[in-house]
């Protein structure tokens, strides 16, 4: 049986209507800026044409009509804004869809519960989360403080213990 879907299934397996946040916090505005360029550049999809509100034009603008739409919001030159990623490939597996928010001091993940979440998708998730931690070491991945303590906690140490020895598989 696998540790990590056997620890975590819980947060993912069990489609409720809602809608589940990963907060990636403690980031510089570097940071911010790498890892959505880690995101789009993975995703191979990014539908419905998303759009933030640039300040200093006073209009809204496609994502893509710039080079880095979170460069704008951390320099304050742009609103926060969310989007949609599909496609985001690990280890040969394709995340469900994500959704992400760009704001001035963290990105927040968010994702459906559902049964195209099982092993090998958590697996492909804690890969990007790992990826993310080798870029930006201080970065913090968690839930958010509304989640119960003992759950986030169990989040972060299935986390740490990812990044730090790998996928464990339990050996029968």
């Amino acid at each position: 049986m696998d540790m990590l879907w056997n620890e975590l299934h819980d947060l993912f397996d069990d489609d409720d209507g809602g809608l589940y946040d990963i907060w990636i916090t403690n980031l510089t505005p570097l940071a911010i800026v790498n890892i959505y360029t880690l995101l789009c550049t993975a995703a191979s999809i990014i539908p419905n044409q998303p759009t933030f509100w640039d300040k200093h034009r006073d209009q809204v603008r496609a994502l893509e009509s710039v080079p880095n739409a979170a460069q704008l919001v951390v320099n304050d030159e742009a609103e926060p804004f969310h989007f949609l990623v599909q496609g985001i490939v690990f280890g040969n597996v394709i995340l469900p869809d994500l959704g992400v928010f760009v704001s001035p001091d963290m990105i927040t993940l968010d994702y459906r519960k559902g049964p195209e979440w099982r092993s090998t998708t958590l697996h492909a998730l804690f890969d990007l989360f790992a990826q993310i931690q080798r870029n930006e070491p201080a970065a913090k991945i968690t839930l958010p403080d509304m989640v119960l303590p003992t759950v986030r906690q169990r989040f972060e140490q299935a986390l740490t213990h990812y990044v730090t020895q790998g996928p464990q598989q339990d050996v029968a």
